[in-house]
């Protein structure tokens, strides 16, 4: 914004800015912030406004005038306003990844959309523990969306724990708010049902030295994928 002052009287007006001694005063930035303005001219002030902080403000920028006396009668401006961060959204309101087999990697996605007219710095992140320990990774963790801009959002789950994942992401955006927005994780980890269909394999009388094939039917009816292992155990007679 730029102010314009003018000297009415009929000698030099020595100034210099006092900002104000408030919660916003240091967000302002005035150019220039002090110097004299001789009788009859004009004085250009620009003025910027750059805060990290949410919330209003009614702030009044006040011309110290050398001489003036009285602080009360010193000219000044009234600036007001309210710090809004930057809106954004969420394409679906949850990531659901349904029913996941146990220690099979799944995926599931979701866009980040920059509803606002200035750029976005955002950062994802997860509760620590369950990252660190592998469940769970997200990418990308942090990035910059220009105006109207989006990203796809990838958040991998190896479930090691059998039962419901109950957590959330949390959006921060940097330098200015944390947790401005959190997305739902929606998960259930199961154990896949294996049925051994082969109960007894009987190889009959085996020539010594000669190789002898036969065959063991697993049948999975989870509909969900499953790793196994056949683990034989000697029985002596």
């Amino acid at each position: 914004y730029e102010v314009v002052c003018s000297n009415v009287g009929n000698i030099d007006a020595p100034f210099k800015i006092v900002p104000p001694p408030s919660r916003f005063g240091a967000d302002f930035e005035v150019t220039p912030n002090e110097g004299a303005i001789k009788p009859g001219e004009l004085q250009v002030l620009r003025v910027v406004f750059d805060s990290t902080q949410l919330g209003e403000f009614d702030e009044h920028l006040a011309l110290d005038i050398s001489g003036l006396g009285d602080s009360e009668s010193a000219p000044s401006t009234r600036f007001s306003g309210t710090v809004i961060p930057p809106t954004f959204r969420m394409l679906r309101d949850t990531f659901d990844f349904g029913t996941v087999a146990y220690n099979f990697t799944t995926e599931a996605t979701n866009v980040l959309i920059n509803t606002s007219l200035v750029p976005l710095n955002f950062r994802l992140r997860l509760p620590a523990e369950l990252t660190e320990s592998g469940h769970f990774s997200i990418s990308p963790t942090t990035g910059t969306l220009e105006p109207g801009a989006e990203t796809t959002i990838a958040l991998q789950l190896n479930p090691r724990l059998v039962g419901f994942y109950d957590l959330f992401v949390v959006v921060d955006v940097i330098n200015t708010a944390d947790a401005l927005l959190t997305v739902p994780v929606i998960a259930t980890c199961a154990v896949p049902s294996i049925t051994l269909n082969t109960s007894t394999v009987d190889f009959g009388r085996c020539f010594l030295g000669c190789e002898y094939t036969q065959t063991v039917l697993l049948s999975n009816s989870s509909g969900l994928p499953a790793s196994y292992e056949l683990v034989l155990s000697l029985i002596h007679i």
